[in-house]
């Protein structure tokens, strides 16, 4: 049980597995914007089956989906 004043509705995720590069567009050739070690935690404004656009560490950019925990498997959000 938790109360809901300790709730927020804001989603996050959860940086995974080895450093990650942080991308400007969600394409792999795009320029890196930062890297995220694993366990940052990241605020998440977009996601569709390949990619996702996370807020963390005053960046803003896009991660591969498996590189990230906290997503239902199919879970698309525009």
């Amino acid at each position: 049980w938790v109360h809901q004043q300790m709730l927020t509705g804001r989603r996050s995720v959860l940086i995974t597995g080895a450093i990650r590069d942080l991308r400007h567009d969600p394409d792999p050739a795009t320029p890196v914007i930062a890297q995220l070690e694993p366990g940052v935690v990241a605020a998440i404004s977009h996601c569709n089956p390949g990619w996702c656009e996370v807020k963390a560490g005053g960046y803003k950019g896009w991660l591969k989906r498996d590189e990230i925990w906290g997503l239902e498997p199919d879970e698309v959000i525009p």
